[in-house]
C-alpha cells in the first residue's frame, strides 16, 4: 500500500475519474494500468490505480518528484493529443487534486 509521507518531499496527486457505469470504470482502469505499466516520465515516482466499489469511478494516486516534473508531463504532446481526449471520452468527470509545495 502506498504511503504519503510529507518528509519525502514528493508532490502527491490524486486524479479522480467518474464514470456512468462499471464497464466505463473498467475501461478507465485498463487505460490507467497501461499508462502506469509503461511510465518512463522524468520525475515520476509511483502510481496506484483504485476502482470504485459503491459507485463507478477511479482514483489514481500518483507521486512526482516535483511540480515542474508534473507540469512537463501535462504539457507533453502525447498527453495533450492522446491522453486528455481519451479520458474526456471515457469519464463523465475528471478532477485533479495535488498537495501544496
Amino acid at each position: 500500500m502506498p504511503l504519503i509521507n510529507p518528509e519525502d518531499g514528493y508532490l502527491t496527486v490524486f486524479n479522480l475519474f467518474e464514470t456512468e457505469t462499471y464497464d466505463g470504470q473498467a475501461r478507465v482502469v485498463d487505460e490507467m494500468k497501461d499508462i502506469v505499466d509503461n511510465a518512463t516520465y522524468p520525475g515520476w515516482i509511483s502510481s496506484t490505480v483504485h476502482a470504485g466499489v459503491d459507485t463507478p469511478g477511479t482514483l489514481n494516486y500518483i507521486q512526482w518528484r516535483s511540480l515542474a516534473d508534473l507540469e512537463a508531463r501535462y504539457q507533453g504532446q502525447k498527453f495533450q493529443k492522446k491522453t486528455v481526449p481519451l479520458f474526456d471520452q471515457l469519464a463523465t468527470s475528471v478532477k485533479l487534486l495535488k498537495t501544496e509545495l
